[in-house]
C-alpha cells in the first residue's frame, strides 16, 4: 500500500505538471491567435484596396453611382477597423493574461502594441469610411490607401511579434523552451490554414 500512495503521488504530480503545461500553452496561443488576425485584417485591407481602386476607376469612366458603390467599401472599412481595435484589446488582454516566464514575448508583445498605436490606423479607417459615405472615391482611396501604408510597414519591422504575423523566424520566437515546439507546430499550423 505505501508504494501503490507513492505511484498515485507521483501520477498525480506529472499530471498536474502537464496540466500547467497546457493552460501555459493555452495562454501562449491567445497571443498566436492575434498575430493571425493581424495578418488576415492586412489582407482584408489589401483587398478592400484593390477593390476601392476598382470602383473609382469605374465611377470616373460613368460606368457606376458613386454613392451606392462606395456605402459597401464604407461598411467593410468601418469593419476592418473595429476589428484592428479588437485586436488591440485582445492581444492587450493576452499579454496581460500570459505568465512571467514569457517576459521575452509580453515585452516583443508590448512593443508591437506600441507601434501598432502610434500609426493610429483605426482612425484613419474611419476617416476612409467617412469619405466613402460622402461618395469621394479620392478622398476614401487616399485614407485606406495609407492605412494600409502604415500596416504594411509595421509588418516590416524587426520586432518578433512582426516576425511572427509575417511567418518569418518563428523557430526563434522566445517561447519558454518547454513550450517552443508546441508553440512552433501551432504556428505551423496557423501558416498552412491560411
Amino acid at each position: 500500500v505505501p508504494d501503490l500512495k507513492k505511484r498515485l503521488g507521483e501520477s498525480e504530480q506529472r499530471v498536474e505538471q502537464e496540466m500547467k503545461k497546457g493552460e501555459r500553452a493555452v495562454a501562449a496561443a491567445r497571443v498566436v491567435e492575434q498575430a493571425g488576425r493581424f495578418k488576415l485584417l492586412i489582407e482584408e485591407q489589401r483587398e478592400l484596396v484593390k477593390d476601392l481602386n476598382r470602383v473609382t476607376e469605374q465611377i470616373r469612366r460613368g460606368e457606376t453611382q458613386a454613392g451606392p458603390a462606395l456605402r459597401d467599401i464604407a461598411k467593410r472599412q468601418r469593419e476592418i477597423a473595429g476589428e484592428l481595435r479588437d485586436v488591440d484589446k485582445q492581444l492587450d488582454e493576452a499579454l496581460n493574461a500570459l505568465p512571467d516566464e514569457f517576459a521575452k514575448v509580453k515585452e516583443q508583445g508590448r512593443e508591437f502594441l506600441g507601434m501598432l498605436r502610434e500609426r493610429e490606423v483605426p482612425p484613419l479607417m474611419d476617416d476612409a469610411a467617412k469619405a466613402a459615405d460622402a461618395a469621394d472615391s479620392r478622398g476614401a482611396g487616399e485614407k485606406s490607401g495609407e492605412a494600409l501604408a502604415r500596416l504594411e510597414e509595421l509588418l516590416k519591422k524587426n520586432n518578433g511579434f512582426c516576425k511572427a504575423c509575417r511567418g518569418d523566424d518563428e523557430e526563434n520566437f522566445p517561447w519558454p523552451e518547454d513550450l517552443a515546439q508546441t508553440m512552433q507546430e501551432l504556428m505551423q499550423d496557423r501558416k498552412s490554414t491560411r
